[in-house]
């Protein structure tokens, strides 16, 4: 990159510790909220049609 810097995220992960995959599961809630919101759908068939398409089963 310009300036000789490589991003190293693998690196920055592991040396802080943090689980990122709460963040990627954040961000889908927070994406199917606003999906729902602009279909005017409840947010439970926005999860539904995600899961379908994904093929995924979801449980109450």
């Amino acid at each position: 990159m310009r300036g000789g810097l490589q991003p190293d995220l693998a690196s920055d992960a592991s040396w802080w510790q943090t689980p990122l995959w709460q963040y990627a599961v954040l961000a889908v809630v927070i994406y199917g909220r606003a999906a729902a919101g602009r279909i005017k759908v409840p947010f439970q068939e926005t999860a539904g049609r995600i899961a379908v398409r994904q093929g995924l089963t979801l449980t109450a």
